[in-house]
């Protein structure tokens, strides 16, 4: 295997104790990576993870090292291999004269750039350990706690004993200090008389501190009568804004052309078949979908497959996320009613979604400990399609969808939070309203809106804006909102 050149290492107490500091109190701007045991020793259990948050650790049988295996696996050396940080590099280094260490099934003769996805081994026949770089490993994101437990097993574990010898060596100090100050008692006495003699000097500077502070106090009513006039001229600029936006706004808008294309959408029952027993959880989801003149039906992907995109709090997506992960079959059971009364059903093995953006992440299992994930994340790629057609699907228009200009007015139909609206004995969609917040796409490819007046629930919703031949066409599907007021729609060119 082709070593990749690497600059000298730092010392080895600099890039562990010296960094686990500043990864426990100044977080900022510091990487962690994660470890994940895939062979089952008795030391670490299969699937194990440990996060890495200092500079150098060490892997071996020997009981400082931060990575530590029990004495039944001979093939281990005491200090088999070390990991340190390169620049915004991780660099595995071969520590053993006796037993290999192999990267990728090769062996490693003195260092190599480590990758996400590579797979460490400790000897032909030794243990395994996996290589992840999460995709927010920022130290920062996680909890104070944690970076304290952390820092004690990897950054002080290797030197207890030492920090032992600076405890006697500082206690030492301090003792001999205290004879110091037993014997300078008269000194200070002769501070204390200048310190009298520095309070009158304080009385004379007293009175000049008055005199700029009444100063400072005609200078701030004049910024404070400033501020005023300010606050005055952008109340002026925000009620002009207003009366632009409800300007904006099309009273020609017709429900009724629009609304049976527009469906309330349910994910009835969620499945998980592993290792041969099935389980299923009922009444999971709520949204909306619409039919498209192409003879699709969309809706969000965090509606379809919600325990892609488990939120705090909801375990049991958590729960059926780590057994996807492990490789349980999870099978969703969506149905779609229209305001016409007819309605669609379909699983999430017929749909069509885009798994460009699906990504590996710890997380902390409802027990408590640290699990890995396959995560959605939010964004161009939160839609599915189906096959489906109705004769009232609506039209849209891709080139105009990634083209709309700043303060556009947008219109949406939906059912936030489940609800409906009552036209005698059926039900439709509640209207609402946006505005495109800039012009065209954002970096991630959506169209970032301001003034939102719809809620959770949209979510998988046609988004509207009349074209120049004066017909409704939709331009995109509700995304998310962030904060309040503003949000995100994925253009419908994005779906395919």
């Amino acid at each position: 295997m082709k070593n990749q050149s690497v600059s000298t290492q730092k010392g080895q107490f600099n890039k562990s104790l010296g960094t686990g500091v500043k990864s426990l109190f100044s977080a900022k701007g510091r990487r962690y990576y994660i470890l994940e045991h895939r062979t089952a020793t008795a030391s670490h259990r299969a699937g194990e993870v440990q996060e890495i948050i200092v500079d150098y650790i060490e892997l071996g049988r020997d009981r400082k090292c931060q990575v530590h295996f029990d004495e039944s696996q001979a093939t281990v050396s005491r200090r088999h291999a070390a990991i340190s940080a390169e620049n915004s590099k991780w660099v595995i280094k071969n520590l053993s004269q006796s037993n290999p260490t192999l990267v990728n099934n090769r062996p490693v003769s003195n260092h190599w750039y480590l990758q996400h996805g590579d797979e460490i081994q400790l000897s032909v026949e030794g243990p395994k350990i996996g290589f992840i770089v999460p995709q927010n490993n920022t130290v920062k994101s996680i909890g104070l706690s944690r970076r304290f437990s952390l820092f004690r097993k990897q950054a002080l574990r290797p030197y207890k004993r030492a920090i032992a010898y600076m405890g006697l060596f500082f206690l030492a100090l301090v003792s001999a200090l205290a004879v110091y100050l037993y014997q300078t008692r008269e000194e200070l006495y002769s501070y204390k008389v200048q310190l009298a003699d520095f309070k009158e000097i304080s009385a004379e500077q007293a009175d000049s501190l008055t005199e700029q502070l009444s100063q400072s106090k005609k200078h701030n009513a004049v910024l404070q009568e400033s501020f005023n006039s300010l606050q005055k001229t952008v109340k002026k600029i925000q009620q002009t804004q207003v009366s632009q936006s409800q300007s904006n706004t099309h009273p020609d808008f017709h429900f009724n052309e629009l609304i049976n294309g527009v469906c309330l959408v349910s994910v009835d029952k969620i499945t998980v078949t592993y290792e041969g027993e099935m389980q299923s959880v009922e009444n999971c989801a709520l949204g909306t979908g619409f039919f498209l003149n192409d003879g699709r039906f969309i809706t969000s992907r965090h509606v379809a497959e919600p325990w892609l995109y488990p939120d705090k709090g909801e375990d049991f997506l958590l729960q059926i996320n780590l057994l996807a992960t492990a490789g349980a079959e999870v099978v969703s059971y969506i149905t779609a009613i229209s305001p016409d009364g007819s309605s669609i059903s379909f699983t999430n093995k017929e749909i069509v979604s885009d798994d460009s953006q699906l990504f590996r992440e710890a997380a902390t299992s409802p027990d408590g400990e640290s699990v890995i994930i396959r995560r959605g994340m939010y964004g161009s790629t939160d839609w599915v399609s189906v096959k489906r057609s109705h004769s009232l699907a609506l039209a849209f228009d891709n080139d105009l969808s990634q083209n709309l200009k700043a303060t556009t007015k947008l219109d949406v139909l939906g059912y936030p939070m489940g609800m409906t609206a009552s036209r005698g004995d059926s039900f439709s969609p509640i209207y609402g309203s946006c505005v495109v917040g800039a012009d065209g796409l954002g970096a991630a490819g959506n169209i970032l809106i301001s003034q939102r007046n719809f809620e959770k629930g949209n979510s998988g919703g046609p988004v509207f804006v009349k074209n120049d031949s004066g017909k409704f066409v939709v331009v995109g599907l509700v995304e998310a909102g962030i904060g309040e007021g503003i949000g995100i729609v994925i253009p419908i060119s994005a779906t395919r």
